[in-house]
């Protein structure tokens, strides 16, 4: 006996917006706010969660210097958002969870600033942080000290994700590292509960 002949795939019937190309009722894919492909079994992120990576990408935005950060959350909101939040923010992020996150970071700035570059290692300089880095890194921060009713691992995992987002080196553990290093000072108490 030989090897068995590749079958050659078949999309399936089509049967009109209503139905899915197996024929069985669906959401529609255009209704859908987060698709993922067959077999990604990965979950898909959460509004705040969409949310704090669009606040990521509009605080490194803010860094250019060329807009305020009021300026940036419109831009976010009313014209750079989609459905599967390409170039900007998923339709369905938390929004004010988004627009506190930003203007707080911008705000905050120079206080946080100084909060991350004493927890950063001692050969490390705020200078040489990436941009990106330094982005997440101040919308972490900016959770960790001033959003205590975010639990400090959800904020430090939320933004180490993010981070494998734009990343797969060493990055994600710098980024683990700092924000661990923060919150151990910031909310000292509540990591000795969860301990």
């Amino acid at each position: 006996m030989g090897a068995r002949q590749a079958q050659p795939r078949r999309q399936g019937r089509r049967c009109g917006s209503c139905l899915s190309r197996d024929g069985r009722a669906g959401t529609p894919l255009a209704a859908s706010p987060v698709t993922r492909p067959e077999g990604d079994a990965r979950p898909i992120p959460s509004r705040r969660h969409a949310a704090r990576l669009a606040a990521v990408q509009a605080l490194y935005q803010w860094q250019e210097g060329q807009h305020g950060p009021q300026e940036i959350v419109e831009q976010f909101i009313n014209v750079r958002s989609s459905e599967t939040g390409e170039g900007g923010m998923r339709r369905d992020a938390d929004r004010p969870f988004f627009k506190e996150i930003v203007e707080g970071t911008a705000q905050h700035s120079a206080e946080l600033e100084q909060t991350i570059t004493a927890a950063l290692a001692k050969d490390w300089t705020w200078a040489r942080v990436d941009r990106l880095v330094r982005a997440i890194l101040m919308a972490g921060a900016y959770e960790l000290t001033h959003r205590r009713d975010v639990p400090a691992r959800v904020a430090i995992n939320e933004y180490v994700e993010i981070a494998h987002a734009f990343y797969d080196q060493g990055e994600p553990t710098f980024i683990n590292s700092v924000l661990d290093r923060l919150a151990r000072q910031a909310r000292a108490a509540e990591l000795v509960k969860q301990a």
